[in-house]
């Protein structure tokens, strides 16, 4: 430290460079105007349907709010008249909408409209649904019942003519009246006085009035509140609002007790020990105020007359900026001291908080940016900015020296006061500074470890400081080379927030880590601080907000949620400008201090109310694709072609709509759900034909699930992919099989036949002239040796005799020869094709062997018909050899008397030949063993025939053979 700034003290103690201001915190109101879609910035009402839909009537039209959009109803869509003055949802979800012009119902999205003819310059400025489903409404001081078809005037109540100022429905609802001078009075199925008026003052009317669950009554006049419960009624806060200005016109009592009041500038916030007034100054607007609503997430909902509509969801969250006397709305540094008092920092001064006083302080840099400020346990307040450093005790200020840029101050149980400054690092201890060596990184966080280590969040990653020495030995971490802003314990573990990466789980004994990032609901990765509350939630200052977390250290899992449940602003945090002040959480930001409650983190009991909104096929026509909506039917068929699909879904949650996320599953397509998004439709293409069911899920930011919102539809098959035709094309391509076949077969068939005809031809003339052949060669030849026989006998008459008989038995030979010649050359002949030809040949056969004989023969069925009937080469052979047979074998051994040849022909394809005789028969052992008939069988087979041999013995035998005239033969 230099001899010329050495214990250099200002005596200041609190010097105040401005007056005491008086301090009032900025509340948080979500203002909605013509430029953010509502359609006139005139409200008169506000209510709520079913699905969570604000509907807000107005000087200009209607609008409909989901939380992220505005849609319109005017008279361009069908009402009577823009000026609206109510529009209520009944139990049937019909739309009751009063204007200037009458009465329209919204049914499905079909306008129906009403008159009421007996009032045409009046309107029904106010209406109501009780628990019975019936409306009611006002107009010029009458009520009316009213339904889509009569609207009926109530004449009397209690036999009394009303004059009518306002009507509300309690929680059960049931209906109440306010009626002019007279009292309020409820209606179920008789009237109820409820509340005497006597209690008024002659000038005095009650313009509105609301009934909370308990049935407490408040009610507004023009300037006064009155509260109705079991001890009576009196005036609230009377001697308050005798001195005000504002007329009052509408009252409303929140889900925390408090009595909301609006008013002709902004609006009064009041309960038994407090009243505040919102005006444009802490939040809200000057304009006159006229509808007050609570929605189902317990929103309050501000109507104004000319400023549009207001959203005010609790008190998580306040701000304190410019308008209450800070001079620069980027508070870098924030601290409490030991007596409770709150130290801001800015960019160009240091300020303390007392007592809901403001008070700037002086410092001997006061043109330079306060970088933080810092409490150590003997209570000194620490300043350090872009010129310097010191710290405050006892109303004086030290300089600690002219170290400039100081970013961060630790305290350390070893080195005293840790100072990082840029790229230095020091330590300040029993009034001595040292700075500790080797260091050249920028020091931005400390935290003290065991046996009084320090680790150093730098910009490049974590250095640990024991004693005076310094070390890299967390370089293997995944955030080794981030710049650490924030190094936090957290139980027995650490958390290390990071300027890129979010923020990290470490276990240091293990080197386990877990990292949370904007995927996990983070509202950013950039981390400026980190501090645990009383209930062991981590608040997480970030580049664009704040975020509560709450950490399974088993698991090693996080659990992120907005700060505020009305939502959290996008707004950048400063380095470490974080401090706990009783029940609150303060955070120093580009925009002002802002303020959050600490409470528990749990589950609301708020779940965002979602639905299909639109269903659309998706036509590609010429390359460009075109949108047509379909009807939300509970099943809905398509047709094959229709099976590209949009669908659209929102979830209206009121209180932080931009923080829903969604999952959504087409069941049928696919086994599970999405992972969490905020897209609000998901497109579909070339679904197959089949039964599908789209399921979606909405949880708000805390994590609450919705109802499941669904859409089935079903995408028919296209005609060739039916059982039907799939049977058609099955017996289609069977019948084209077997026709290619037999067409495939038919011609080889052909090709056979041709090549048979062709051979068959040529065997006939091979046949033909191997007949010729045989007949002119063989025959002569053997007509020759006959006739040589007979010269040769002639030459040896009356001689020797032996010779004789050679001779003649040589004759007898070549005449034997000559006749089976004869019959061989026959059945080589073309002719012997011919059935009528075989059988006539067998028949001169049997006539020819058995006419020297005892044997008489018979032939039946040989006629002339039996010449059409060609039969395939090689048949005459095997059927004359086979009779051949037969009639030798009747000849040598039967010893019958008769024989008859029997030839038939049952059918076209069957030919039957018989021949009987009346003979001894053939015993068994002959038929078994007997080569002749061995071959007549095997012949039979061969023109694939049928022999059947029946002898009985004694009474004689019967051969009969059946074949086919066409059928195939072995040769």
């Amino acid at each position: 430290m230099s001899t010329t700034a050495v214990k250099y003290i200002l005596a200041i103690f609190l010097v105040i460079a401005f007056r005491y201001q008086g301090f009032c915190q900025k509340m948080i109101f979500n203002h909605y105007e013509v430029g953010d879609g509502l359609v006139q910035s005139q409200v008169n009402q506000i209510s709520q349907d079913s699905t969570g839909t604000l509907w807000i009537t107005t000087l200009g039209g209607i609008s409909r709010f989901n939380g992220t959009a505005f849609s319109s109803l005017t008279k361009k869509d069908g009402l009577l008249n823009n000026r609206a003055f109510a529009a209520i949802a009944d139990k049937k979800k019909n739309i009751w909408i009063s204007t200037a012009g009458g009465i329209s119902i919204l049914r499905d999205r079909h306008l129906k409209n009403l008159r009421v003819p007996r009032f045409h310059n009046e309107w029904m400025w106010d209406m109501v649904c009780d628990s019975k489903n019936r409306i009611w409404g006002v107009a010029r001081g009458s009520l009316f019942m009213i339904t889509d078809t009569l609207i009926t005037q109530i004449i009397t109540i209690n036999g009394r003519q009303p004059q009518i100022e306002s009507i509300q429905t309690d929680s059960e609802g049931t209906l109440w009246v306010s009626i002019r001078k007279e009292g309020l009075y409820s209606f179920k199925d008789r009237w109820i006085k409820e509340v005497d008026f006597s209690f008024l003052k002659e000038d005095e009317t009650i313009r509105s009035f609301f009934v909370d669950p308990l049935r407490k009554v408040s009610m507004v006049t023009g300037s006064a509140l009155y509260l109705f419960d079991e001890q009576g009624i009196r005036a609230i806060h009377s001697e308050y609002f005798k001195n005000i200005t504002e007329d009052l016109y509408s009252v409303l009592v929140d889900y925390n007790g408090y009595t909301w009041i609006g008013s002709s500038k902004g609006a009064f916030r009041v309960s038994e020990r407090s009243q505040e007034h919102f005006t444009a100054k802490n939040g809200l607007t000057d304009a006159p105020i006229y509808g007050l609503f609570m929605d189902f997430e317990k929103n309050l909902w501000l109507g104004t007359n000319g400023y549009g509509l207001f959203r005010f969801s609790n008190d998580d969250l306040k701000v304190i900026d410019t308008d209450f006397g800070l001079v620069d709305n980027v508070v870098t540094a924030l601290e409490t001291d030991s007596k409770g008092k709150i130290w801001i920092g800015t960019a160009g001064a240091v300020y303390v908080l007392e007592n809901g006083k403001l008070q700037r302080l002086n410092h001997p840099w006061p043109a330079s940016q306060v970088l933080t400020i810092y409490r150590d346990k003997t209570s000194r307040i620490w300043i350090a900015t872009s010129a310097g450093l010191g710290y405050f005790l006892g109303g004086t200020f030290k300089i600690i020296d002219n170290i400039p840029n100081v970013l961060s101050i630790a305290e350390s149980d070893v080195h005293g006061i840790l100072i990082g400054a840029r790229t230095k690092l020091y330590s300040y201890h029993k009034g001595h500074l040292q700075e500790i060596p080797h260091f050249s990184d920028m020091p931005i966080s400390f935290c003290q470890i065991d046996n009084g280590k320090i680790l150093i969040g730098t910009t490049n990653g974590i250095q640990m400081l024991s004693g005076q020495s310094l070390t890299k030995p967390y370089e293997s971490l995944p955030f080794s080379h981030s710049q650490i802003v924030s190094l936090v314990k957290y139980q027995n573990l650490m958390l290390v927030g990071t300027s890129d990466q979010g923020i990290f789980l470490w276990d240091m004994k293990t080197g386990k880590v877990a990292n949370c990032t904007v995927v996990d609901g983070l509202l950013s990765d950039v981390i400026y601080s980190l501090k645990e509350d009383k209930y062991g939630v981590v608040w997480a200052g970030t580049g664009r907000g704040v975020n509560k977390i709450k950490i399974n250290t088993e698991r090693f899992k996080f659990q992120v949620f907005p700060a505020s449940e009305g939502g959290t602003p996008a707004v950048e945090c400063n380095t470490m400008a974080l401090i706990f002040n009783g029940g609150e959480v303060w955070f120093g930001t580009t925009k002002g201090i802002y303020i959050y409650n600490i409470k528990s983190v749990t589950a609301p009991v708020f779940a965002p109310k979602l639905q299909i909104t639109n269903t659309q096929l998706i036509n590609i026509i010429n390359g460009k694709a075109t949108l047509t909506n379909v009807s939300k039917d509970h099943r809905h068929k398509f047709n094959p072609d229709e099976n590209n699909l949009n669908i659209s879904y929102q979830a209206v949650y009121l209180s932080d709509p931009e923080n829903v996320n969604y999952q959504h599953r087409l069941v049928g397509l696919e086994s599970a759900y999405s992972p969490p998004g905020r897209n609000t439709n998901v497109s579909y293409s070339s679904l197959s034909p089949g039964e599908y069911e789209f399921r979606v899920i909405a949880y708000s930011p805390r994590g609450v699930k919705s109802n499941t919102a669904t859409f089935a539809f079903y995408i028919s098959q296209p005609y060739y992919d039916t059982l039907l035709f799939r049977l058609f094309i099955i017996l289609l391509m069977g019948i084209t099989f077997i026709s290619i076949r037999e067409y495939l077969a038919a011609r080889k068939r052909q090709k056979v036949l041709l090549r048979e005809r062709i051979k068959e031809e040529e065997q006939l003339k091979v046949r033909q002239q191997t007949s010729e052949d045989f007949h002119d060669d063989l025959g002569n030849k053997l007509a020759r040796i006959s006739a040589l026989s007979d010269l040769l006998s002639r030459m040896t008459a009356g001689k020797d005799e032996a010779a004789k008989d050679v001779i003649r038995k040589i004759k007898l030979n070549a005449a034997e020869l000559y006749e089976g010649t004869k019959h061989i050359i026959w059945s080589i002949s073309p002719e012997s094709d011919n059935f009528y030809e075989i059988v006539l040949f067998i028949r001169n056969y049997a006539t020819s062997l058995l006419e020297d004989t005892t044997i008489d023969f018979k032939v039946s069925g040989v006629f002339h018909e039996l010449n059409e009937i060609q039969l395939p080469y090689q048949y005459s052979r095997h059927l004359t050899m086979i009779f051949k047979e037969a009639l030798n074998n009747v000849l040598k051994h039967s010893k019958a008397s008769s024989v008859e040849l029997a030839v038939s022909q049952p059918d076209n394809n069957r030919i039957e030949i018989t021949l009987f005789d009346n003979g001894i028969g053939i015993q068994e052992d002959i038929k078994k063993y007997s080569n002749g008939l061995k071959n007549m069988k095997t012949r039979a087979q061969r023109i694939n025939g049928d022999l059947q041999i029946d002898s009985i013995p004694g009474k004689g035998t019967t051969i009969k053979l059946t074949f086919s005239p066409l059928g195939k033969h072995e040769g």
